[in-house]
């Protein structure tokens, strides 16, 4: 799943594109990786970077200077002087929490929300359209960084199969698909996330199948679950796994049933 508990997010002034990639930390040093990413996947050579105060250091300073870049910085604690971002971070909040309630993913997937918001963000109108068309940012700018128009946004959190093909040790009567929860878009390819509650894990899938209606996380609170127990290894997530597919531990609680703690009072 990652370690990632710091996000950076970059807005392009002329078409108000949004990159919203999530980190292990927020230091100058992945500031700079970033930036030399962004601009290596946009073709387009960096002109100006506006940034906060306390990135206004090495390694990024110098880099900017020999790249011929002008770096400027608001003043410290004031981060009225740079609304571009800070519009920007806000925005992406809102759209994650929006996702986050109504998908009931919860902060345990938050490394993977904050990236897609920024990627809904950009499919709809913004006032930095010049033409007065208000045409959305990937419209405007088609080729930015990590954008991939063949790429479908389905909803956050929804029910997801990941195709994967034959498997070596059962070709014949495995399953080609995984059930999963849809997270967003790699940005590594042009593949799809999809996070599987019984391993615990993200895999990307280049091909897919999405239930846009149906929300397993929520679905699951309904019928009276608690949101821990759907991320913590619990039996339930192994139910819809066929018995030679399960560990024996983990089979062993399915076989016994639902599990319930109860305190008596004193």
């Amino acid at each position: 799943m990652g370690l990632e508990e710091s996000a950076f997010a970059l807005t392009d002034l002329a078409s108000n594109h949004r990159v919203c990639i999530a980190t292990k930390d927020k230091t100058v040093k992945s500031l700079l990786s970033l930036v030399q990413a962004y601009q290596a996947q946009s073709g387009v050579k960096l002109k100006s970077i506006r940034t906060d105060n306390e990135y206004h250091n090495e390694p990024l300073a110098g880099w900017c200077v020999s790249n011929n870049i002008k770096l400027s910085v608001c003043a410290p604690h004031t981060h009225q002087q740079n609304p571009v971002a800070e519009n920007s971070i806000k925005t992406i909040k809102e759209v994650t929490r929006v996702n986050n309630i109504h998908a009931k993913t919860g902060r345990k997937l938050r490394a993977y929300t904050l990236p897609y918001s920024a990627k809904q963000l950009n499919m709809g109108p913004t006032n930095a359209d010049k033409t007065g068309q208000r045409r959305s940012p990937n419209t405007m700018w088609p080729k930015a960084p990590w954008n991939h128009s063949t790429q479908v946004l389905y909803p956050w959190g929804c029910l997801c199969y990941g195709h994967e093909g034959k498997r070596s040790n059962d070709p014949n009567e495995a399953p080609r698909s995984r059930q999963g929860i849809f997270v967003g878009h790699s940005f590594k390819s042009s593949g799809y996330l999809v996070y599987h509650m019984d391993t615990d894990t993200v895999m990307t899938y280049g091909y897919v199948e999405a239930f846009v209606n149906r929300f397993p996380f929520r679905d699951r609170q309904l019928t009276g679950e608690s949101e821990y127990t759907l991320t913590d290894g619990d039996w339930r997530g192994w139910c819809e796994h066929r018995p030679n597919e399960v560990p024996s531990v983990n089979f062993v609680e399915f076989c016994l049933g639902k599990q319930l703690q109860v305190i008596c009072p004193r």
